[in-house]
């Protein structure tokens, strides 16, 4: 019995610290999938694409797969699980508001994967953050 206590309680910290280190990759991930794109992707587009709404199209598609990658990843190294229920709804919606209450950015990561054409209002700081400013 006290085995597999033990043993429980070993894999329980295991969990923690696998969890714990993976968030802090999770975050420098994004943080630095965030600055590579403003530093080289949108530069790059600014040169290549000269049509301003297309350049805009691109670039807004380039942020949803990115953050599909970013979720995709964060499933596979157990950082968190989700499901996204009724985004084929929303595509074909115009012109709604989505309010997402979480602290985070992660909403928005979570609904820009599915919904590029999206706007998304956030606190003025994050345009002084330099992996997010661009």
């Amino acid at each position: 019995m006290a085995a597999n206590s033990l043993v429980l309680r070993w894999r329980a910290a295991c969990n923690f610290y696998w969890r714990l280190v993976m968030t802090a990759v999770s975050f420098t991930l994004f943080s630095v999938g965030g600055l590579l794109l403003s530093v080289t992707w949108f530069n790059l587009l600014l040169l290549v694409q000269r049509d301003g709404l297309r350049r805009r199209q691109i670039a807004r598609s380039s942020i949803a797969w990115s953050f599909r990658c970013f979720l995709r990843f964060c499933r596979f190294v157990g950082v968190y699980d989700y499901q996204i229920m009724g985004a084929e709804l929303l595509r074909q919606d115009r012109g709604c508001l989505i309010v997402a209450n979480h602290p985070s950015l992660i909403d928005y990561v979570m609904i820009a994967s599915v919904l590029p054409e999206m706007d998304c209002l956030v606190k003025a700081e994050l345009q002084h953050n330099i992996f997010l400013m661009a």
